[in-house]
């Protein structure tokens, strides 16, 4: 692996990433276009390592563009380069990944992303471009909750869970020590905490959990095995104080519903409504997202069926299938959040979110090798 696409792509995920940020969708795709183009060898290598993942992914992105060009959705067009800018970076890790390329290596690359993003909150919102970071969120509904540059508390707690289930992925994988890993966990569960953020919470607490699991196996030494304690208790205590105290189903009177849960809910209800009228081809992104008064599902399951049809639906679990069908259970750490934190919220619009889990999920599939690694001391 000696070749231009070997010494582009390290500085490349990590750009991309950063252009996330300030909506270069075009400018993304563009750039991955061309790192495809001129690396004929690693796709050819892909295609014939998992034929069965590209072909399903193929045909999920072909579905997509179809309804979009159809309906001629401007919104729908619009989302659709930031879906294409996840395809070809994901055909991009999964080619770099079948030539041999560790997917511990993109783990670091998107964990250094994400610690950059995160230590941001240290430079004044003055400095920077409006576009480019909400360092807190100044509107009243969602006062005092952090959100930097993902526009939502949400989504912001959950990325950051991301980085503490990469953390506990790398240090699993032997590329980062325990101190390393205890002082990751600090930065990004705190973050966790100021989001108020439940389902990352939530997320948090079963990334916590697989650390548990891993150290119980006698993977880890005595620091780990309390560092997995004291986690485990910590997230458990925080949930248990939110339920007794009745948070978990705070009001939401903003949009007319007693609680959050009333809420999504009612959510679930008006989706699965629109699903049954519109079952094979859905009924579209601008309906959707603009929609009231609810923009989205809140479960990432429905909001595709609504969006793209139960066609739709079905493309996109048979691209997860065959990305995870050869996945180690470890190998599923880092994509807690992906997989369990859209069941309550859906942030698969999220451009930035939206390309790390593509970069995870290539990772996952077109791995080489199938050895458990060996976790650090």
């Amino acid at each position: 692996m000696t070749d231009l696409a070997t010494r582009l792509y390290p500085p490349l995920l990590p750009a991309v990433l950063a252009l996330s940020l300030i909506r270069y969708d075009r400018t993304i795709l563009a750039i991955l276009a061309l790192f495809l183009a001129g690396n004929g060898r690693g796709l050819a290598e892909a295609v014939r390592q998992r034929p069965d993942v590209v072909v399903a992914a193929v045909l999920l992105f072909a579905w997509i563009a179809s309804l979009s060009l159809w309906r001629g959705d401007r919104l729908a067009l619009q989302f659709l380069v930031q879906y294409a800018g996840a395809f070809a970076l994901f055909l991009a890790a999964g080619a770099m990944a079948a030539r041999g390329r560790p997917a511990a290596e993109d783990h670091r690359l998107i964990l250094g992303f994400l610690v950059a993003a995160s230590l941001l909150l240290l430079v004044p919102a003055a400095a920077l471009y409006g576009d480019f970071l909400k360092v807190f969120r100044p509107d009243e509904e969602f006062a005092g909750r952090w959100s930097l540059i993902f526009n939502n508390p949400n989504v912001y707690g959950i990325v950051m869970a991301t980085g503490f289930c990469l953390a506990v992925a790398l240090w699993q994988a032997g590329r980062l020590s325990a101190p390393g890993l205890a002082a990751l966990a600090a930065l990004f569960l705190f973050q966790v905490a100021m989001s108020e953020s439940r389902n990352a919470y939530g997320v948090a607490g079963l990334g916590a959990l697989a650390l548990a699991a891993l150290v119980l196996r006698g993977r880890g030494a005595w620091l780990m095995r309390g560092l997995a304690v004291l986690l485990v208790a910590a997230i458990g205590a925080g949930i248990a104080y939110l339920a007794a105290t009745g948070r978990l189903t705070h009001a939401n009177e903003a949009q007319g519903f007693g609680t959050t849960l009333d809420a999504r809910l009612h959510a679930w209800r008006q989706t699965i409504g629109q699903i049954a009228g519109h079952p094979w081809v859905g009924v579209g992104t601008g309906i959707l997202l603009t929609g009231q008064p609810h923009r989205h599902a809140h479960n990432v399951v429905l909001t595709w069926a609504a969006e793209f049809g139960l066609v739709g639906l079905a493309l996109a679990l048979a691209c997860l299938i065959a990305c995870l069908r050869r996945a180690r259970a470890v190998a599923l750490v880092p994509l807690i959040p992906a997989l369990a934190g859209q069941t309550i919220d859906d942030f698969h619009f999220q451009r930035t979110f939206a390309l790390i889990v593509a970069a995870l999920l290539a990772g996952v599939a077109f791995a080489r090798t199938g050895r458990a690694p060996q976790a650090a001391a």
